[in-house]
């Protein structure tokens, strides 16, 4: 494809993430653990650890109760549009298209950020082609074999 064919842009919309119910199990599970965390954590003495644990645990709840907002994914000439966000091309790295298709599951878009807060960016690739996106970012990305970080696939199996 050379210049002039080039797409301009390629947009979709999907949810951010996959979005499970969780049962009250779920939530007397997340109650138990935290709390008998917390107590042992104020027993050893590490009251603010313990602290911190219950403030972690409610924020858990919180997040694990709510739906995910349905978001416009862009690319084009200035970068990758995520919502009203723009990650311009020069603050980012490499991509992969990992394509999940063959397994009845999610393909996602993985993004390698030069930026240090936000390493790796995941996005769901929802009713757009693979194959489009791989070869309209191989005119402004470098092209290398990712996979999601460990703490993504805990809490996907979490059920965030």
């Amino acid at each position: 494809m050379n210049d002039e064919n080039q797409i301009k842009s390629i947009a979709w919309e999907a949810y951010e993430h996959e979005h499970r119910e969780k049962s009250k199990d779920w939530y007397w599970s997340l109650g138990i653990l935290i709390v008998t965390a917390s107590f042992l954590s104020i027993i050893f003495g590490n009251y603010l650890f313990g602290v911190l644990l219950l403030v972690i645990g409610v924020s858990m709840g919180i997040v694990g109760s709510r739906h995910p907002k349905y978001i416009l994914f862009e690319l084009n000439k200035m970068g990758i549009r995520i919502g009203n966000k723009l990650f311009p091309y020069a603050t980012l790295e490499s991509f992969w298209v990992q394509d999940n298709n063959e397994h009845d599951k999610t393909s996602h878009l993985l993004i390698k950020s030069r930026k240090s807060m936000v390493p790796l960016i995941v996005i769901p690739l929802n009713g757009v082609e693979t194959e489009d996106v791989r070869d309209f970012l191989l005119y402004n990305l470098l092209e290398k074999e990712m996979e999601e970080s460990l703490s993504q696939l805990i809490l996907e199996s979490l059920g965030f």
